[in-house]
């Protein structure tokens, strides 16, 4: 059991990481590009991220995010993105079914450093989740 006191902390990280580190068996393989077969997705994403930089994305294309997502999430991703610089093209490197999510995970470089946006949406188009974390 892992306990994060932070709304903005990823678990998943750090169950990850114990367990490599308890049978390196279970390490995650790094992510790696993948081919795109959806490219006008990848297109909207990337429209998605300067949104969020800008501080002009949309709460109608959304749907099920906490309460908290837009009054807090969306400033932080905003200031860290002013302040990481422009965006370098998103490489697909993970495409899931979750449920009824379809879930994009691409790699994104900022300057030197890859960070990893993910995005998921539902049938109807509107997102679902979107995140933004250092590789």
């Amino acid at each position: 059991m892992v306990l994060i006191n932070s709304n903005t902390a990823n678990p998943t990280t750090f169950v990850d990481g114990i367990a490599a580190i308890v049978n390196p068996a279970l390490a995650v393989p790094p992510l790696a590009p993948i081919p795109d077969g959806e490219p006008a997705m990848t297109a909207r994403f990337k429209v998605m991220l300067e949104q969020l930089r800008n501080g002009t994305l949309d709460p109608a294309g959304f749907a099920y995010v906490p309460s908290w997502f837009f009054p807090e999430a969306v400033p932080y991703y905003q200031d860290l993105l002013q302040d990481l610089g422009p965006a370098g093209p998103l490489v697909l490197a993970k495409r899931e079914v979750l449920g009824d999510d379809r879930v994009y995970t691409y790699l994104v470089k900022f300057g030197a450093a890859t960070w990893r946006y993910r995005v998921s949406i539902i049938p109807d188009g509107r997102v679902t989740g979107l995140g933004l974390e250092k590789n």
